[in-house]
């Protein structure tokens, strides 16, 4: 969305949850780039950005309607929506470390983003470009891919369900979030916001020091359960072998009582925070806009 502001000529971008650079939108001297993402100084120019101050995520605030007592049965839960080489990757990394058959898992290959790239044909069926992908890039998957080719796309829950109740039947929710590919930013979508309003441990595939910048802003996430060390690690290859190796260990979890209360604890925390954002997330984000046009307009 582009908002003109009173200086002739000049204008300010708003590029919202996905992960975005000022130069993808041609950002120069007469624009200026309003967004939710945290960018890493020195790789991006101050000048070029306003981010929405942390009260932003205070629009997914709000209770769930939730069995908090339930017992899961399975051990974890991962849901994939897009087809990219690497969401594709994750799919055979779960049947390589033989964790496939204990997940609630969705791969429901979606060819938007493809599709708005050019990079693939309308005539393209998903199976086409899951088996392009295979070829091009992932041919060390060779045996994973020969058992699930004929699946996909694939899920093995009922679509009619909550997302919220597939969670709670699983002992722990593998986030890959929206972008996870370039550390030079940080940026969430609902999938991480729905994982700590929920009282279930949770691994995220995000961009480095992603869990850190959770922590930073005072959500609980859960340290003395989960062993967030992949968060460190630059690599996002080495990132997603760390982080199965973590949900191995919590697929085996024993949800016992004192499990469940602190994992209670926890949600009633992060769900605690995320009202309080919200208490300022209106006047916040209008603040924000104000700044970035007064920053705009005072440039020569």
């Amino acid at each position: 969305m582009k908002l003109l502001s009173s200086a002739p000529g000049k204008k300010i971008v708003l590029a919202i949850v996905d992960g975005h650079l000022p130069q993808d939108h041609g950002i120069d001297q007469n624009s200026i780039l309003v967004t939710n993402c945290k960018y890493r100084l020195g790789d991006i120019s101050p000048d070029q950005f306003e981010t929405f101050p942390d009260s932003w995520y205070g629009q997914y605030h709000g209770s769930v309607s939730i069995d908090d007592q339930k017992t899961p049965h399975w051990g974890y839960n991962c849901f994939i929506a897009r087809m990219d080489v690497f969401r594709q990757s994750w799919l055979y990394q779960l049947l390589r470390r033989d964790l496939f058959k204990n997940g609630l898992i969705s791969f429901t290959m979606d060819l938007s983003r493809h599709l708005m790239y050019g990079q693939c044909t309308p005539d393209q069926s998903a199976q086409d470009v899951f088996q392009q992908q295979f070829e091009q890039q992932l041919a060390i998957f060779h045996n994973e891919h020969q058992v699930i080719k004929h699946q996909v796309p694939y899920r093995n829950f009922d679509d009619r369900l909550a997302l919220n109740e597939v969670v709670m039947d699983t002992k722990c929710s593998l986030v890959l979030e929206t972008w996870f590919h370039d550390n030079v930013l940080i940026t969430y979508s609902e999938k991480t916001f729905r994982a700590l309003k929920l009282p279930r441990p949770w691994l995220l595939f995000s961009t480095q020091y992603a869990v850190q910048n959770l922590r930073d802003m005072g959500f609980d996430v859960l340290d003395d359960m989960v062993d967030h060390s992949y968060d460190q690690q630059p690599d996002a290859v080495v990132r997603q072998s760390m982080i199965l190796d973590q949900l191995q260990a919590i697929s085996d979890l024993d949800f016992d009582h004192a499990t469940k209360i602190r994992l209670q604890t926890a949600a009633q925390h992060n769900l605690k925070r995320l009202s309080e954002f919200y208490q300022s997330f209106n006047h916040d984000v209008v603040d924000t806009i104000k700044r970035a046009t007064q920053r705009l307009e005072a440039r020569s």
